[in-house]
Protein backbone atom coordinates (compact mmCIF):
# COMPACT_ATOMS: atom_id res chain seq x y z
CA UNK A 1 0.00 0.00 0.00
CA UNK A 2 1.26 3.29 -0.86
CA UNK A 3 2.34 5.53 2.32
CA UNK A 4 -0.08 8.04 1.50
CA UNK A 5 -3.18 6.43 1.45
CA UNK A 6 -2.12 4.48 4.38
CA UNK A 7 -1.66 8.08 6.16
CA UNK A 8 -5.31 9.37 4.79
CA UNK A 9 -6.95 6.67 5.83
CA UNK A 10 -5.59 7.32 9.57
CA UNK A 11 -6.76 10.69 9.38
CA UNK A 12 -10.31 9.64 7.69
CA UNK A 13 -10.49 7.42 10.56
CA UNK A 14 -9.92 9.97 13.28
CA UNK A 15 -12.03 12.41 11.85
CA UNK A 16 -14.96 10.00 11.06
CA UNK A 17 -14.18 8.49 14.65
CA UNK A 18 -14.69 11.92 16.41
CA UNK A 19 -17.46 12.99 14.52
CA UNK A 20 -19.32 10.00 15.48
CA UNK A 21 -18.32 10.68 19.14
CA UNK A 22 -19.34 14.16 19.18
CA UNK A 23 -23.26 13.09 17.64
CA UNK A 24 -23.39 10.69 20.23
CA UNK A 25 -22.62 13.53 22.85
CA UNK A 26 -25.41 15.60 21.75
CA UNK A 27 -27.88 13.59 21.28
CA UNK A 28 -27.32 10.77 24.12
CA UNK A 29 -25.29 11.97 26.71
CA UNK A 30 -26.49 15.88 26.90
CA UNK A 31 -30.05 14.89 26.32
CA UNK A 32 -29.94 12.81 29.55
CA UNK A 33 -29.61 13.03 33.65
CA UNK A 34 -27.39 14.64 35.17
CA UNK A 35 -27.36 16.95 31.90
CA UNK A 36 -30.44 19.39 31.87
CA UNK A 37 -31.13 18.94 28.45
CA UNK A 38 -27.98 20.68 26.27
CA UNK A 39 -28.06 18.69 23.74
CA UNK A 40 -30.18 17.53 20.20
CA UNK A 41 -32.67 14.94 18.81
CA UNK A 42 -31.73 12.38 16.14
CA UNK A 43 -34.09 14.12 14.34
CA UNK A 44 -32.72 17.44 13.90
CA UNK A 45 -30.44 18.89 10.93
CA UNK A 46 -27.06 18.55 11.45
CA UNK A 47 -24.34 18.84 8.30
CA UNK A 48 -26.91 18.66 5.24
CA UNK A 49 -28.45 15.40 7.39
CA UNK A 50 -29.93 14.93 10.45
CA UNK A 51 -27.89 14.18 13.80
CA UNK A 52 -28.67 10.08 13.36
CA UNK A 53 -27.75 9.78 9.95
CA UNK A 54 -25.14 11.41 10.55
CA UNK A 55 -24.26 9.05 12.97
CA UNK A 56 -24.90 6.68 10.46
CA UNK A 57 -22.70 7.34 7.72
CA UNK A 58 -19.59 8.36 9.95
CA UNK A 59 -19.35 5.42 11.95
CA UNK A 60 -18.64 2.87 8.83
CA UNK A 61 -17.16 5.44 7.17
CA UNK A 62 -14.33 4.93 10.43
CA UNK A 63 -14.41 1.28 10.60
CA UNK A 64 -13.90 1.02 6.41
CA UNK A 65 -11.04 3.43 7.11
CA UNK A 66 -9.72 1.48 9.94
CA UNK A 67 -9.43 -1.26 8.09
CA UNK A 68 -7.78 -0.06 5.49
CA UNK A 69 -5.19 1.86 7.92
CA UNK A 70 -5.38 -1.70 9.89
CA UNK A 71 -3.92 -3.49 6.30
CA UNK A 72 -1.74 -0.99 5.40
CA UNK A 73 0.64 -1.87 8.56
CA UNK A 74 3.54 -3.55 8.00
CA UNK A 75 3.31 -7.32 9.06
CA UNK A 76 6.48 -9.71 9.84
CA UNK A 77 4.27 -12.31 8.24
CA UNK A 78 4.12 -11.08 4.41
CA UNK A 79 2.69 -14.93 3.73
CA UNK A 80 -0.50 -14.34 5.81
CA UNK A 81 -3.45 -12.84 4.61
CA UNK A 82 -3.74 -8.96 5.79
CA UNK A 83 -7.23 -8.66 5.06
CA UNK A 84 -7.66 -11.46 8.13
CA UNK A 85 -5.72 -9.29 10.34
CA UNK A 86 -7.34 -5.76 9.45
CA UNK A 87 -11.21 -7.41 9.83
CA UNK A 88 -10.19 -9.19 12.82
CA UNK A 89 -9.04 -6.31 14.57
CA UNK A 90 -11.51 -3.84 13.47
CA UNK A 91 -14.36 -6.35 14.87
CA UNK A 92 -12.76 -6.59 17.94
CA UNK A 93 -12.20 -2.48 18.40
CA UNK A 94 -15.79 -1.41 16.99
CA UNK A 95 -17.51 -4.29 18.71
CA UNK A 96 -15.96 -3.75 21.90
CA UNK A 97 -16.53 0.25 21.73
CA UNK A 98 -20.06 -0.53 20.59
CA UNK A 99 -20.95 -3.59 23.51
CA UNK A 100 -19.19 -1.20 26.39
CA UNK A 101 -21.30 1.83 25.10
CA UNK A 102 -24.44 -0.01 25.01
CA UNK A 103 -24.40 -2.41 28.20
CA UNK A 104 -23.54 1.09 30.31
CA UNK A 105 -26.21 2.82 28.30
CA UNK A 106 -29.26 -0.25 28.84
CA UNK A 107 -27.89 -1.55 32.63
CA UNK A 108 -25.16 0.21 34.18
CA UNK A 109 -26.97 3.44 34.23
CA UNK A 110 -30.32 1.73 35.42
CA UNK A 111 -28.57 0.32 38.34
CA UNK A 112 -27.86 -3.60 37.43
CA UNK A 113 -25.18 -5.82 36.07
CA UNK A 114 -27.72 -7.59 34.04
CA UNK A 115 -32.04 -7.78 34.01
CA UNK A 116 -32.96 -7.68 37.76
CA UNK A 117 -29.76 -8.08 39.05
CA UNK A 118 -29.81 -4.28 41.04
CA UNK A 119 -26.36 -3.65 42.48
CA UNK A 120 -27.08 -0.03 42.92
CA UNK A 121 -29.55 2.80 42.70
CA UNK A 122 -30.37 3.95 39.12
CA UNK A 123 -30.84 7.39 38.04
CA UNK A 124 -33.96 8.57 37.82
CA UNK A 125 -35.95 7.35 35.08
CA UNK A 126 -32.80 5.83 33.96
CA UNK A 127 -31.66 9.04 33.34
CA UNK A 128 -33.11 9.38 30.04
CA UNK A 129 -30.95 6.60 28.69
CA UNK A 130 -32.29 3.89 26.62
CA UNK A 131 -33.85 0.78 27.68
CA UNK A 132 -33.23 -2.65 25.91
CA UNK A 133 -35.93 -2.93 23.68
CA UNK A 134 -36.30 0.54 22.42
CA UNK A 135 -35.38 1.11 18.92
CA UNK A 136 -31.67 2.27 18.08
CA UNK A 137 -32.70 4.97 15.93
CA UNK A 138 -35.84 6.14 14.63
CA UNK A 139 -35.39 5.02 11.03
CA UNK A 140 -33.49 1.32 12.34
CA UNK A 141 -36.45 -0.11 13.51
CA UNK A 142 -37.25 -2.69 11.21
CA UNK A 143 -39.61 -5.02 13.61
CA UNK A 144 -41.80 -3.03 15.21
CA UNK A 145 -42.87 -4.46 18.69
CA UNK A 146 -47.11 -4.62 19.54
CA UNK A 147 -46.34 -2.32 22.12
CA UNK A 148 -44.57 0.56 19.48
CA UNK A 149 -45.71 4.03 20.05
CA UNK A 150 -44.18 7.46 19.99
CA UNK A 151 -43.68 7.81 23.60
CA UNK A 152 -42.09 4.19 24.49
CA UNK A 153 -40.28 3.37 21.37
CA UNK A 154 -40.15 -0.40 21.84
CA UNK A 155 -38.86 -2.19 18.43
CA UNK A 156 -38.28 -6.18 18.23
CA UNK A 157 -35.17 -5.66 15.59
CA UNK A 158 -33.09 -3.32 15.67
CA UNK A 159 -33.21 -2.77 19.69
CA UNK A 160 -30.58 -1.86 21.99
CA UNK A 161 -30.46 -5.52 23.31
CA UNK A 162 -30.06 -7.16 19.51
CA UNK A 163 -27.07 -4.10 18.84
CA UNK A 164 -25.62 -5.55 22.15
CA UNK A 165 -25.58 -9.11 21.19
CA UNK A 166 -24.07 -8.12 17.56
CA UNK A 167 -21.50 -6.45 19.09
CA UNK A 168 -20.50 -9.14 21.19
CA UNK A 169 -21.01 -11.51 18.38
CA UNK A 170 -18.46 -9.16 16.30
CA UNK A 171 -15.83 -9.08 19.04
CA UNK A 172 -16.30 -12.78 19.29
CA UNK A 173 -15.51 -13.07 15.20
CA UNK A 174 -12.81 -10.93 15.79
CA UNK A 175 -10.98 -12.96 18.25
CA UNK A 176 -11.69 -15.75 16.25
CA UNK A 177 -9.66 -14.55 12.98
CA UNK A 178 -7.19 -13.42 14.93
CA UNK A 179 -6.33 -16.52 16.72
CA UNK A 180 -6.21 -17.81 12.84
CA UNK A 181 -4.13 -14.85 11.80
CA UNK A 182 -1.57 -16.30 14.87
CA UNK A 183 -2.10 -20.15 14.60
CA UNK A 184 -1.17 -19.75 10.56
CA UNK A 185 1.54 -17.20 11.29
CA UNK A 186 3.19 -19.87 13.79
CA UNK A 187 2.40 -22.62 10.72
CA UNK A 188 4.65 -20.61 8.26
CA UNK A 189 7.67 -20.26 10.95
CA UNK A 190 7.64 -23.83 11.42
CA UNK A 191 7.41 -24.58 7.87
CA UNK A 192 10.54 -21.87 7.17
CA UNK A 193 13.09 -23.82 9.73
CA UNK A 194 13.96 -26.91 8.63
CA UNK A 195 14.87 -25.48 5.14
CA UNK A 196 17.01 -22.64 6.87
CA UNK A 197 18.64 -25.57 9.04
CA UNK A 198 19.49 -27.88 6.06
CA UNK A 199 20.63 -25.15 4.08
CA UNK A 200 23.32 -24.28 7.10
CA UNK A 201 23.78 -27.90 7.24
Amino acid sequence: MRPFVHRVSLLVFVAAAALSAYVFCVVQVLQSYPFPRLGAYGTQPFLFLTYTEVIEVSLPVSFGAFVVWEYGRPSPRPRVGGSVRAIGRSLILFGAGVAATVYTEIHLVWGEFWYGVHAWPSFPGGGGYPWGGEQVAYNLCFVKDPSYTQSTPNCSFLNYDWLLGLAVTAVLVGVAAEFYFRSRSTGERGEGSPVSLAGEA
